[in-house]
């Protein structure tokens, strides 16, 4: 795998793959690393002797989920114990500590299994009493002087007992009061539940009242009106959904109405078409969609916006002129006469207004240099005039139309920037000489290009070339012929072409598989250098 490889050179350390030595190694292997669990022949070692293994100064080799490490005789030792478990424990150390009640008949030994006693006898309330023989309950009962040989307690002689607080609970009755049902002795469980009745519902966690159970002929959204005292009847007729109130049928007032209504209102009776004009509101500018007039269409109220009720009146618009609709007015060919112009209209020296008829006096006594032109003067048709060209005092020139060819025969001195903006430019000198220090090469790319400097070796516009390949991050030398003048992208990855090397330098090593200076892969990479500036080693990509 490609990779920075270290150089050896004198005074260097070496970083191989691998070492091979014909006559061993000898020196300080303490920094050696990689060395695997099979190189090392336990066999031929030397066995331990003298006092033993040390807690703390002896190890084995560990291998530590993969990583090979060192662990103590104690720390193993203490890993062991801590895996004991069951009828005893072994603390780090080796103390072992048996279980309480862990211990039962059949773990003794016979001898302690049948051995004696020493003491054969129990003291119960200050006297002593012969183990031997049978111990039983009446036997322990009726020494106590308290519990009877049966074995039974009277509560009634137990300190701190309340006659009060036993009673017979057979003759204790609950009684449901009023809206509740069920109840009875506390010989058992009682429940008691709340009835339920005409309009309330009594769930498991709720009690909720019931609007159809007070009428027949409920709906969404309809006004309920009462009949009576208990009943209450949904009007179908009448109805509200939180915005709007229907009513199906005639609405009377007898105080009339106020607000507004919504709806078909050809059903209203009583209402009259006269409308009091001067008390309204005055308006200066309508709108031309937004506002409207009453109109009747042919008997019929109507709507009309004053756009149309303006582009109505624009069509009755005739004669010398006409109005679209939107008010353009246009004047009709032919139709302006001389006496409909004012005499301020024009120079009444030049042109003659009659009743039908203009007439051109005469034509304009000067002529005048436009732009970039000097000279002029009066012109009465019959003496020319000459105009020359004059660019001294002038900003922005152009010269020549689009297809056309400019030459300067003489020499040509540009005091300011030279922009050429034509696709080639050919410069025919002996030597160039280039008074700026960094020259911008495809400076019209927007994003990464190609581009680099031939040198004309061989045909024309051909030759040897000195090239970026964007494509793998690299400069590279091309061969006479791998690239022309006309070329708008190389690859230097074809056998014509040799990368530049480049070095790069710091006071660190480069990290294995990380990106050098140039290239986009390995094989674009190949042949980087780097120097380390602090231990002068030297690596190679390859």
């Amino acid at each position: 795998m490609a990779s920075w490889k270290k150089v050896i050179v004198s005074g260097s350390k070496a970083v191989l793959a691998e070492v091979t030595a014909s006559a061993g190694f000898s020196g300080d292997g303490s920094g050696l690393t990689g060395i695997t669990a099979t190189s090392v022949n336990i066999d031929g070692l030397s066995a331990l002797g003298g006092t033993g293994i040390h807690q703390t100064d002896d190890h084995f080799m560990f291998s530590d989920a993969g990583t090979e490490k060192k662990i103590t005789f104690s720390n193993l030792q203490d890993a062991v114990f801590a895996d004991v478990s069951g009828d005893a424990t072994i603390a780090a150390g080796g103390a072992l500590t048996i279980a309480a009640t862990s211990v039962e008949n059949g773990m003794l030994a016979g001898s302690i299994a049948n051995a004696k006693l020493a003491n054969d006898g129990i003291t119960i309330a200050g006297a002593d009493t012969s183990l031997g023989g049978t111990i039983t309950q009446a036997a322990i009962l009726a020494g106590s002087g308290v519990i009877s040989g049966s074995a039974t307690v009277s509560h009634d002689d137990t300190t701190g007992f309340v006659a009060n607080e036993h009673i017979d609970h057979s003759g204790v009755t609950i009684t449901a009061g009023d809206g509740l049902t069920g109840g009875g002795t506390i010989a058992a469980t009682r429940t008691l539940a709340v009835g339920a009745g005409t309009g309330i519902d009594v769930a498991a966690d709720a009690i909720s009242v019931d609007v159809s159970d007070f009428m027949t002929n409920g709906a969404n959204n309809r006004i309920v009106t009462a009949t009576g005292t208990d009943a209450m009847n949904s009007e179908a007729n009448l109805t509200f959904d939180g915005t709007n109130m229907v009513v199906t049928g005639n609405v009377t007032a007898s105080a009339g109405f106020t607000g507004s209504f919504v709806g078909d209102g050809s059903g209203l009776t009583g209402v009259t078409a006269a409308v009091d004009i001067d008390s309204l509101d005055a308006i200066t500018s309508p709108h031309q969609t937004e506002d409207h007039f009453i109109m009747s269409d042919d008997g019929t109220e109507k709507k009309i916006s004053f756009t149309s009720l303006e582009d109505a009146i624009f069509a009755n618009v005739s004669g010398d002129a006409a109005v679209a609709a939107g008010g353009a007015l246009t004047i009709a060919a032919n139709s302006v006469e001389g006496t409909m112009l004012n005499t301020n209209s024009a120079d009444t020296s030049t042109i003659e207004l009659s009743s039908d008829t203009l007439s051109v006096l005469k034509v304009p006594n000067a002529l005048t240099a436009g732009t970039g032109l000097s000279s002029g003067g009066t012109f009465d048709g019959a003496a020319a005039r000459t105009l020359n060209v004059d660019l001294s005092g002038e900003s922005t020139v152009s010269i020549g139309a689009g297809t056309s060819e400019v030459t300067v025969n003489d020499n040509l001195t540009v005091t300011g920037d030279l922009t050429v903006n034509g696709a080639q430019t050919i410069i025919s000198t002996t030597n160039l000489s280039v008074e700026d220090k960094f020259i911008t090469l495809a400076s019209g790319s927007t994003a990464g290009s190609d581009g680099g400097i031939i040198v004309q070796s061989a045909a024309a516009g051909t030759g040897a070339s000195f090239v970026w390949d964007t494509g793998v991050d690299r400069w590279a030398l091309g061969k006479e012929g791998s690239v022309d003048d006309s070329a708008t992208a190389v690859d230097a990855t074809l056998g014509n072409f040799n990368y530049v090397v480049g070095v790069s330098g710091s006071t660190l090593d480069p990290t294995i598989g990380v990106n050098p200076t140039f290239g986009t892969n390995a094989a674009s990479r190949a042949g980087q250098m780097h120097v380390n500036t602090t231990s002068g080693d030297i690596y190679i990509y390859s």
